[in-house]
């Protein structure tokens, strides 16, 4: 039993260290975050929930695109997080992306309110990587951020 127990703790931390998510039954969604969530997306019934750096997020899908909201341990909204067309993004950026990123596809776009500022996503392939481009609501460039494949991110119910 000790064994068990050890071997289980050590492939949680192994894991964890990786960036790979920690198995479900391991971590355990506030109760709050869940009825907070349950309140807000009433007819959503098939949200995955991960714990990251930020929070306990909620995913899931409509019509194929993304969504996610990220609560606190006291079920309050960190962020939200909505994945768009590319025709829904600020003007500005198809421009900047045909200037400066000339020849890297379009992966997905995202918009994302925290703390009442909205702000674009832009996921481009950057052979074979992916680069996320970060706009204002107006279109403006504010920064870029390689994708880090060790994610800080663990499953949770």
């Amino acid at each position: 039993m000790k064994t068990a127990l050890t071997t289980t703790a050590l492939l949680a931390v192994l894991l964890s260290a990786c960036g790979e998510k920690e198995p479900a039954a391991t971590m355990s969604v506030p109760d709050v975050a869940k009825r907070a969530f349950e309140v807000a997306y009433p007819a959503v019934k098939d949200a995955q929930w991960v714990k990251d750096e930020e929070g306990f997020e909620a995913e899931w899908k409509v019509d194929g695109m993304e969504h996610a909201v990220v609560y606190d341990e006291k079920g309050n909204v960190l962020l939200t997080d909505v994945q768009v067309t590319e025709a829904q993004m600020p003007a500005a950026i198809a421009p900047y992306l045909a200037e400066k990123q000339a020849g890297k596809a379009i992966v997905k776009v995202g918009m994302e309110l925290k703390a009442g500022v909205t702000t674009y996503e832009v996921e481009l392939d950057n052979a074979g990587k992916e680069l996320e481009l970060i706009f204002d609501a107006n279109g403006n460039y504010l920064g870029n951020e390689a994708d880090d494949s060790a994610s800080e991110e663990e499953d949770v119910d």
